[in-house]
C-alpha cells in the first residue's frame, strides 16, 4: 500500500485507484491497527450496498 500521505501519491493517486478496482472493488483499509474500513471502489458495489436491505 502506498503511503497516502506523500506529496507524490496526492498528486496523482489515480493510478493506484485503477489498480485496486482491477484487483478488488471492495477493499479493506486499515490506516492503523485499531482502526479499519473496507472501501467500495465501483459504483456497482456502492450502490449494492445502500440498496441492501440490511444498510
Amino acid at each position: 500500500m502506498p503511503d497516502i500521505t506523500s506529496p507524490t501519491f496526492k498528486a496523482d493517486p489515480f493510478p493506484y485507484h485503477a489498480q485496486l478496482r482491477r484487483q478488488s472493488p471492495v477493499h479493506e483499509v486499515t490506516p492503523s491497527a485499531d482502526c479499519g474500513f473496507f472501501g467500495h471502489l465501483t459504483f456497482q458495489s456502492a450502490s449494492a450496498i445502500v440498496q441492501s436491505f440490511r444498510y
